[in-house]
């Protein structure tokens, strides 16, 4: 899914996968939300950032939506490698 931040830049956002289990995938790096740099849709009335990027070592870009968040995804995928990233966070009811 391509994403387009308030700033005109566009994300990659890469398939994903949730929580721990005996097929949750291998990821290379843990990172801790707060870490992530948080951005707004044009247009987006919610106070909430609506999507996350972190940058790979590759200079790619780890995305994380909101609606991921809300439904648990843990692991995501570099935008420019094939390098995956664990994002700790709590979710919240």
């Amino acid at each position: 899914e391509l994403i387009e931040g308030a700033d005109g830049s566009l994300y990659l956002c890469l398939s994903a996968t949730t929580g721990p289990g005996p097929t949750a995938p291998s990821f290379a790096l843990s990172v801790d939300l707060g870490q992530f740099t948080p951005h707004k849709l044009p247009g987006s009335e919610d106070p909430d950032p609506d999507f996350y990027t972190f940058e790979c070592r590759c200079s790619g870009v780890y995305v994380i939506i909101r609606e991921q968040l809300e439904t648990g995804v843990e692991v995501i995928e570099c935008d420019g490698c094939s390098e995956r990233c664990r994002v700790e966070y709590d979710v919240e009811e």
